[in-house]
């Protein structure tokens, strides 16, 4: 009787063990799974964010070249694209910028305001705003 009683209780002890294992096993995973979402979606927010100051970037340059310039480009990546727009305004010697980026599940819009000096053909940031979506 004491044998049984004694193989019982080592039955419960392996069940008790095996299940908080289990429930250690299952917290690591869901533990794991969460951190790696993280670092996908901080890292796509980071390339969609250089993705749209390229493209600003690029329209400087433009501007600089051309200090009329206006209009409408893309720049494709691997991975995504990121749509520019040149405007004229809001002031005389101003132009407008605005970028939209995507990547996935990532988007982002920048917007840029210009001054460029006419006699310096210099561009020269006034303003920047960036929106995530």
């Amino acid at each position: 009787m004491i044998k049984e009683k004694k193989a019982q209780t080592m039955l419960s002890l392996v069940f008790l063990i095996s299940g908080v294992m289990i429930a250690i096993g299952v917290d690591v995973a869901i533990t794991a799974v969460s951190f790696i979402n993280s670092v996908y979606a901080y890292r796509s927010a980071s390339l969609v964010e250089a993705m749209a100051e390229s493209g600003v970037n690029d329209a400087v340059l433009r501007l600089e070249r051309n200090n009329s310039y206006t209009g409408q480009f893309v720049i494709n990546f691997s991975n995504g694209s990121v749509t520019v727009t040149v405007s004229s305004g809001p002031l005389a010697n101003q132009d407008t910028v605005t970028t939209f980026s995507q990547l996935a599940s990532a988007q982002q819009k920048i917007t840029a305001i210009l001054a460029i000096d006419s006699t310096t053909k210099v561009v020269s940031v006034v303003s920047w705003q960036k929106q995530n979506f």
